[in-house]
């Protein structure tokens, strides 16, 4: 009786330390890091990135945010806390007319909403406060010279 108790107790402590090591940890935002936006939600419906644009997000240091909104620049400060919530900060903007504003509109629109990031298989997704995506995006890989 005493060994299967002793067994138990060995197996129990094995499997808690299996799940404790196999538990992934959310990744963090990289510093330095700008991602390529791939799919945004307007009116809960996902639509792509506007093509022969370069809509990003882009995170200079742990505090400093910014990118391209699809024609004008962006830049602001924001936060993050261990639980992956992000604050984003009121922004600053440039104010360039371009065609096709609408795109745009939406996307300053969704970015104000974004509450939570999760990394995971190098896709960062931006939620809301209620946990629902509001944007899709892939590290921006810089084009090499030829």
């Amino acid at each position: 009786m005493k060994k299967i108790i002793t067994f138990t107790a060995i197996i129990g402590m094995a499997l808690s330390i299996m799940q404790c090591t196999t538990a992934k940890k959310q990744e963090t935002i990289p510093v330095g890091s700008t991602w390529k936006l791939e799919t945004m939600v307007v009116e809960n419906n996902t639509v792509p990135a506007p093509a022969g644009r370069d809509v990003t997000i882009g995170f200079a240091d742990s505090t400093k945010i910014g990118g391209n909104a699809g024609c004008n620049y962006y830049f602001g400060t924001y936060s993050v806390t261990e639980k992956n919530d992000i604050q984003l900060e009121p922004m600053g903007m440039t104010k360039m007319a371009c065609p096709d504003m609408e795109f745009e509109d939406q996307f300053i629109a969704n970015l104000f909403k974004i509450k939570s990031y999760a990394i995971k298989d190098s896709i960062l997704t931006l939620s809301d406060s209620l946990g629902q995506k509001l944007m899709v995006l892939v590290p921006l890989k810089e084009q090499q010279a030829e």
